[in-house]
């Protein structure tokens, strides 16, 4: 494996994975399937990616959860923040509202145009 290049082999690994795989990914899993050891992989990808490996995970999850909330009316929140690994729909709340600077609930509506 060519390690000079192991954030985007990281990048790629993130970006290639089902929402139910995103739930319980751990930047373990990923030196696992890499063949690096978890502090190496950490280390290298803030290195090149300029923002921690949990960070980009957690930014994936928020961003296909802002897809999924535009797409699919019959999604809960609730059931969304479970399906994404979040242990109670406040946390999702919490860090979709962070990230983005909205509730939820309100950039549905102002995808879906549902109000």
């Amino acid at each position: 494996m060519n390690r000079r290049n192991i954030a985007q082999q990281a990048v790629d690994f993130i970006l290639t994975r089902k929402i139910e795989e995103l739930a319980d990914l751990t930047g373990a899993k990923i030196a696992g399937a890499l063949g690096v050891k978890t502090f190496y992989l950490a280390q290298k990808f803030k290195d090149r990616q300029q923002i921690t490996l949990h960070g980009f995970i957690l930014r994936e999850k928020l961003h296909r959860a802002a897809f999924l909330l535009g797409k699919k009316q019959d999604l809960t929140i609730v059931d969304l923040a479970s399906k994404l690994g979040f242990s109670k729909p406040g946390h999702f709340d919490m860090a979709f509202n962070r990230y983005f600077a909205i509730e939820p609930d309100q950039y549905r509506k102002l995808k879906t145009g549902v109000l």
